[in-house]
């Protein structure tokens, strides 16, 4: 492969993941963007779930859930920060600790970020989003 050749197929490669690594902006830059409050979309046995990132590096969130029995709300605290493109969540405080354990540590991969919206995957590789809670009344789009 000649010097020309190497050099177009750099670039072409360069030119395909750029939009990639442009999604996420720095961890600090990512933290301030995620201070606020979000709602959830739709997964299975989820009925409505916010959570609101405050700047001190603390969350608290309730969800919503359908159980054999009706419905269950789960409210829960902690503490949260960004490392390397990853949200970090540690629950420091349950409603309904035998369900939901403080002490549990959830690490989800941010893949995009906007004003409006927060794309992740969570430990199972399911993808979901985050909506800024004004945005929330705009459905999303079916995946």
């Amino acid at each position: 492969m000649n010097k020309r050749t190497l050099l177009h197929t750099f670039l072409f490669v360069l030119l395909c993941i750029s939009p990639v690594l442009a999604e996420l902006p720095s961890d600090t830059e990512t933290k301030r963007q995620l201070v606020g409050d979000w709602v959830a979309d739709k997964q299975p046995g989820l009925v409505a779930a916010t959570t609101k990132f405050k700047p001190d590096g603390t969350f608290s969130s309730d969800a919503t859930f359908m159980a054999p029995d009706g419905q269950i709300t789960i409210k829960v605290e902690g503490k949260w920060r960004v490392e390397r493109g990853v949200l970090i969540e540690e629950l420091t405080r349950s409603s309904h600790p035998n369900i939901v354990r403080p002490g549990l540590v959830t690490r989800d991969t941010l893949i995009s970020l906007t004003k409006d919206k927060c794309r992740y995957r969570n430990k199972e590789d399911k993808e979901h989003a985050l909506l800024r809670a004004a945005d929330a009344v705009k459905p999303l789009p079916e995946k």
